[in-house]
């Protein structure tokens, strides 16, 4: 769990601080601007006899998924790193050859906003 304050993204564009997810998790508060009658039956369901946490079964299934989701999205943020070093390579290799090889200035500007075209 991050420290006490300190920000987290827990979905695109939603931001809360760790103290604020944590209510969340165990059930004690829902997040800003989400309706707050909608959360609280669900999580009232959800919590043990005891209102002290939720049951050990719904603690392993959140933790069970949390940690799917998570792998998926640093394996796809490990291939979209890979895709990029290996496009940037190759970009800066067809500039140097074009340079290399006495290409105008001229010739050589036109490949760059090309490449910087792709970009947009």
């Amino acid at each position: 769990m991050p420290d006490a304050g300190q920000q987290v993204q827990i979905a695109p564009g939603v931001v809360v601080d760790s103290i604020q997810l944590l209510r969340w998790i165990r059930g004690e508060q829902a997040l800003n601007g989400i309706d707050a009658a909608q959360y609280e039956t669900p999580a009232a369901e959800s919590l043990e006899p005891s209102g002290r946490g939720v049951p050990q079964q719904l603690r392993d299934e959140f933790l069970t998924r949390t940690q799917a989701a998570f792998d998926g999205f640093f394996a796809d943020s490990d291939e979209i790193r890979r895709k990029t070093r290996q496009q940037v390579r190759e970009v800066l290799g067809e500039v140097r050859t074009a340079a290399a090889d006495g290409a105008p200035t001229e010739e050589l500007l036109a490949m760059i906003d090309g490449f910087l075209g792709r970009l947009e």
